[in-house]
This record gives C-alpha cells, structure tokens and sequence, in this order.
C-alpha cells in the first residue's frame, strides 16, 4: 500500500470540508407557527429542557427570530406549516467534525467557518 503525503491528506480535507461549506444547506423557520396539540407541545419543550412553546418546525419559540413569530401571528389561520413554504436555505452555520461512513472509506471531515 502507497504511503500518503502529509500535504495531500491535507489538501484532500480542505477540498471535503469546501464542499460541505458550499453544498451543505441549513434550513430555517420563516413562520412561528405553535403545535395545536397541548399534550405535544408540553412533549417537545421537554424535551428541549424548555418551558416554552414550540413551533411545528420542531423549535421553541425562543429559537425563532422576531419576523417569524410576526409572521406566524399575521398569517396564522391561513394554512397550516409546511417545510416548503415555511422555511428557507442558508449556509450551513454548524462547524465541527462530520463523519462520512460508507462501504468504500469511512472518514471525518473537520469543517470550519469561513473567514
């Protein structure tokens, strides 16, 4: 088996976690819209260690920026959430180690803000 150079499995690993900054989308809540079900809702704050309400996105309201819960209170009654319409993709904000398992080659990827 070849030996790797340092430099190339360094290469490699600033080209994985490019890739992951680039394509690698998070998705976030555009509309508050709290769980109608009582019982759930007390569930899914618990859940969090919150004693809060929680949205059907699955967050609790704390989590949400103002125009959210704004928007949620003026658009209210006029369909339920959805993931479609109810959310949008930015940039990933999570950073840290994520690890790829397949068949082929297992391995971990470090990804880091851009500066």
């Amino acid at each position: 088996m070849p030996k790797v150079k340092p430099d190339e499995i360094k290469d490699q690993l600033e080209q994985q976690s490019k890739w992951i900054r680039s394509n690698i989308q998070c998705k976030f809540c555009t509309r508050y819209v709290e769980v109608a079900n009582q019982d759930e809702n007390i569930r899914l704050s618990q859940r969090q260690n919150q004693h809060s309400s929680v949205c059907e996105c699955g967050m609790i309201k704390e989590r949400h920026d103002p125009n959210s819960i704004r928007m949620g209170k003026q658009i209210r009654n006029s369909s339920p959430w959805n993931s479609t319409n109810d959310t949008i993709e930015k940039p990933t904000t999570s950073f840290g180690i994520i690890n790829f398992n397949s068949a082929s080659a297992p391995s971990k990827v470090n990804v880091m803000p851009k500066v």
